[in-house]
């Protein structure tokens, strides 16, 4: 689930003021049962946040857990933090934040925001996830802020699908494309302030679509799925369900403990996908450093159209690729090979992870590859998820 997923879920589902009635945390999830009229299930992990009317607990309660069920009690607000993925389950007693990005993280505060307890202690330049520390929240684009957005839309360097797909939309920045008729790899600087304007509009009139829960197919697979209709995916088949939790019960099915076959196809299909995209990097890499003088010739027949631009896509000889023009060939080049490099270390754990045979070792490989399961990701949200992993830079 992207943000705009996460909006749209607490949109048809008012949870506030629900009484928690017990808390658990297992397998890197949150289980809350919670009353409001009627009993009913919340499950949240670093990837999704769904209703069920089903959960059973053989464990014993870890600290985590414990320390949960001391200072979240009583009635609940939940609260999306601008569009980001990060939610905040508050009580009278204290504060859940949900971080549901990257491998994500779940963090207990008191009512002033200061860390009781973090199932895992991370640190970082700009901020510190440990106990007795003040949160703070990660750097994010507040799209509510129509100043401020407005005016980093139009110093943007970036593509406009990408500028958007950045600030909490992922995949659905393509839809605010498609509804403003603007070419989606048109750079944010080059655009009018008119169609600026329009644009930022439109992403506020996106957030006001109607419900219309709906997963979509490819080739009689699950492609993606959205909680609106989208233009998108006219010429897609699509299947619509009466609310978006439906949907996520169907999308974010739990892979079954017995069904290790079924495990071990998502490790070899995610495997192979892996493995080409470190050829591709390494190719990417030597292609540079081999045809450096002839890619120099190239660029600089080109100096007027290209002045003022960060980065270039330029095609030799079929040969499609990304140059930073901020930077040498050879640090492209270098660049390409960090990135095969981290693909290939990635590769490697999953395989060590792959030949041992214990049950545990099993499900951690569905966990390492829960991103990617073929069950409601396109690649567009896969490579979403791989666009900050597979950054050197970031």
């Amino acid at each position: 689930m992207n943000s705009v997923d996460i909006y749209f879920f607490l949109k048809e589902n008012n949870l506030n003021d629900a009484r928690i009635e017990k808390i658990y945390h297992e397998n890197g999830e949150v289980i809350l049962r919670l009353y409001k009229g009627k009993k009913f299930i919340l499950k949240i992990s670093k990837k999704y946040i769904m209703l069920t009317d089903k959960f059973s607990s053989d464990s014993n309660p870890d600290t985590f857990t414990m320390t949960m069920r001391k200072y979240l009690k009583g009635k609940i607000t939940i609260e999306q933090h601008n569009l980001d993925r990060v939610l905040e389950i508050k009580t009278s007693n204290g504060i859940l934040i949900c971080e549901m990005f990257r491998n994500g993280n779940f963090i207990i505060c008191d009512n002033n925001y200061k860390i009781i307890l973090p199932e895992k202690s991370q640190e970082w330049r700009t901020r510190k996830i440990k106990s007795k520390e003040i949160y703070k929240y990660p750097p994010s684009r507040n799209i509510f802020n129509r100043e401020n957005f407005i005016k980093e839309m139009k110093s943007s360097d970036k593509k406009i699908v990408s500028f958007i797909g950045s600030s909490g939309f992922g995949v659905y920045s393509e839809e605010i494309c498609l509804m403003a008729n603007v070419d989606k790899e048109t750079q944010c600087k080059n655009l009018s302030d008119e169609k600026i304007e329009k644009i930022y509009d439109l992403i506020k009139t996106f957030l006001k679509r109607e419900i219309k829960p709906n997963i979509i197919f490819k080739e009689d697979k699950i492609y993606d799925f959205s909680p609106v209709n989208l233009k998108i995916y006219d010429n897609y088949k699509k299947n619509f369900y009466p609310n978006f939790n439906n949907v996520l019960n169907i999308v974010f099915k739990p892979v079954e403990k017995k069904k290790e076959d079924k495990v071990e196809n998502i490790i070899k299909d995610k495997l192979e996908k892996y493995e080409k995209m470190e050829k591709e990097f390494l190719d990417t890499a030597l292609f540079i450093q081999e045809n450096a003088d002839y890619i120099q010739f190239f660029l600089n027949s080109m100096k007027n159209k290209i002045k003022g631009m960060k980065k270039v896509k330029i095609d030799i000889n079929g040969k499609k690729i990304t140059i930073d023009l901020s930077k040498s060939l050879m640090k492209n080049a270098s660049i390409y090979y960090e990135r095969a490099k981290q693909v290939k270390n990635k590769i490697e754990n999953v395989r060590k992870l792959r030949a041992k045979s214990t049950r545990g070792a099993t499900k951690k490989l569905a966990d390492e590859f829960n991103n990617f399961k073929d069950e409601g990701y396109s690649e567009l949200r896969i490579l979403e998820e791989l666009e900050v992993e597979l950054d050197p830079e970031e």
